[in-house]
């Protein structure tokens, strides 16, 4: 499939997908009766109705788009030279940034306990994913050893049912594994490095963000909300190192 193919088939499955979440907010749903998230703290404002907080529900989407375009692309248009297998973890990677996207979008239009644990499940996820496809490709793990330690990993995801305080420590544990392997690799490959850095200092900007929010004065009700960044620059940093995994650790062509 040609590359403009490619970008037409992501966009119609990014605006099926996004059509279908927005449509949320026409619909009559009352989150009251939910269990809420016990430590929802964003200086955006909780809104009446299904959508409680529209700037950081609209943006989560920024990760379904990036993962509809990995998907498809990893499925339609395979790297020329690459092993098989690495259509297979393409397709995952992007699956995997698709529910990012659906839970982070849910979990702020509710503010529901169930969805910001899906949520962080998604992250963790996906950081996992990235650690071990690391190992993955540097001959450490092969593609059974995967299956079995991302089930192990996401397990580590049932940990916040019990005890809600280990959501974050878990997930940035995983995060800063995941960036000391793949920057070794990184380290011994001979060849282009850029979408690496660029999609860590992506990851240092959505960071930043996330940490920030609640603590530089922003109006609350306005469409300027620091964890808007957080999943703008996130998902960037996904896009980004989806191509650095996609050229392979000697940054071979796309």
């Amino acid at each position: 499939m040609s590359r403009p193919a490619v970008v037409a088939l992501s966009l119609a499955l990014f605006a099926v997908l996004t059509a279908g979440l927005l449509g949320l907010a026409r619909l009559e749903v009352d989150w009251s009766g939910w269990r809420p998230a016990p430590d929802a703290h964003y200086v955006e404002a909780s809104r009446p109705g299904a959508v409680r907080q529209p700037v950081n529900t609209a943006s989560s989407l920024a990760n379904v788009l990036v993962g509809v375009g990995a998907l498809v692309t990893s499925l339609t248009r395979p790297r020329p030279g690459a092993p098989a297998a690495s259509r297979l973890y393409g397709a995952w990677f992007g699956a995997l940034a698709i529910g990012l996207g659906v839970c982070s979008a849910l979990y702020h239009a509710s503010l529901a306990f169930v969805w910001q644990w899906l949520d962080a499940l998604a992250l963790l996820s996906l950081a996992a994913f990235v650690l071990l496809h690391g190992a993955v490709r540097a001959g450490r793990l092969g593609p059974r050893g995967f299956v079995l330690g991302f089930v192990a990993l996401t397990l580590l995801g049932l940990l916040p049912l019990a005890w809600p305080a280990t959501r974050r420590p878990v997930f940035v544990g995983l995060v800063v594994a995941a960036v000391a392997v793949e920057g070794a690799a990184v380290a011994r490959a001979p060849g282009r490095r850029r979408w690496f850095w660029l999609a860590l200092g992506c990851l240092a900007g959505a960071f930043a963000c996330w940490g920030l929010d609640g603590r530089v004065a922003v109006d609350p009700t306005g469409w300027l909300q620091l964890h808007a960044g957080w999943h703008a620059l996130g998902a960037a940093s996904l896009g980004c190192l989806f191509l650095h995994l996609r050229r392979g650790a000697d940054g071979g062509p796309g």
